[in-house]
């Protein structure tokens, strides 16, 4: 099951007992694989949140939230995201090829603030093309926006589920702001989670579509 962190992005990273057995002892929070039945299997579907500060569950995300995170962390490995173009009503199927992140901390005036900088390079899928034209640069252009508007609406959801919802941080902000301001988060690491609940998050993210099927107007 673990194999398919390669295949879906709606999937927590593999955690192992070891991992676990760190982030406890650190008290940070975290994630892990939630594992549930269905019909005579089971199944990995979304995430549980382990609090730090107790070492208890506080409740489950969901696959979309689940995502929203992987893209956020820059930790997913692949899938798809579906999306409808806006003007011909047509399916957009993105093909993830790679998800870069990178988390940039900022300390004015005593505020902490993250901005998050996106990118991910893939294809379109084959098979849907009906009225486009893949292989127009207006068109491939606006499949990128419109793949970039779905994935935020999943980025969105899952910082407004950990950081509002849950107040917890489960993708490694308080890591990377211990590394370049450590004497703020000397002053804010004991209550990490709760500050973290206010920080501002600005994500700018982009999609480059590099390849596509071979369907397209001629």
């Amino acid at each position: 099951m673990g194999e398919n962190v390669k295949r879906t992005s709606r999937i927590p990273p593999i955690m192992t007992l070891g991992g676990m057995s760190k982030k406890m002892a650190a008290k940070s929070s975290f994630i892990m694989q939630r594992i549930v039945p269905h019909k005579d299997d089971i199944i990995l579907a979304g995430a549980a949140i382990i609090k730090g500060k107790t070492n208890k569950m506080l409740g489950f995300l969901g696959k979309e939230e689940t995502e929203g995170l992987n893209w956020l962390s820059g930790k997913g490995k692949g899938g798809i995201v579906e999306a409808i173009d806006k003007e011909t009503k047509e399916m957009i199927i993105y093909e993830i090829k790679n998800i870069k992140s990178k988390m940039i901390p900022k300390v004015e005036n005593g505020e902490i603030s993250f901005d998050v900088k996106i990118e991910s390079e893939g294809k379109l899928s084959e098979d849907w093309l009906v009225t486009s034209d893949a292989f127009d640069e207006k068109f491939i252009k606006r499949a990128e926006k419109t793949i970039e508007d779905e994935v935020m609406i999943l980025v969105n959801k899952a910082i407004e589920k950990t950081q509002k919802e849950f107040k917890v941080d489960v993708s490694g902000f308080g890591k990377i702001l211990s590394i370049k301001y450590p004497k703020v988060w000397e002053e804010v690491k004991d209550n990490w989670d709760e500050t973290f609940s206010d920080v501002p998050i600005n994500v700018d993210l982009k999609i480059y579509i590099r390849t596509f099927g071979k369907k397209g107007k001629k």
